[in-house]
């Protein structure tokens, strides 16, 4: 389709605009063919930006979010962004215990996101 120029400097609004102006179209496409729509991916990074604010993340809070590539981690990172907050990214498929451990404990974070493979480190 045409190009739509956008007014936001920031990622999360800017795919709030593309959920608005093409809600049923694709936002994104796993290896595996699991799908969100912008409308999906707007309402369930929102949901996870209720979800910090509710436990106290505030505008400027670093959060980390461990975990591996997927549609998960990316609807995290769109609410951790919606929520106001930066996301301190961690791939812990290839991050040792013991930096994990460092940068948790050094880092200043307001909050920890994981996927469930990873709960146990």
């Amino acid at each position: 389709g045409p190009a739509t120029p956008l007014k936001h400097t920031c990622i999360h609004d800017a795919f709030e605009v593309m959920s608005n102006t093409f809600p049923s179209d694709l936002a994104m496409v796993d290896h595996v063919g699991n799908s969100l729509t912008y409308q999906q991916l707007d309402r369930l990074s929102l949901h996870v930006s209720s979800f910090l604010r509710n436990r106290g993340v505030l505008p400027g809070s670093l959060v980390c979010l461990v975990g591996e590539r997927s549609i998960p981690h990316i609807v995290a990172i769109f609410g951790i962004l919606h929520a106001g907050a930066m996301y301190v990214p961690l791939d812990g498929q290839l991050i040792t215990d013991g930096t994990l451990r460092g940068i948790l404990f050094d880092a200043e974070l307001s909050f920890t996101l994981y996927s469930r493979a990873f709960a146990s480190r």
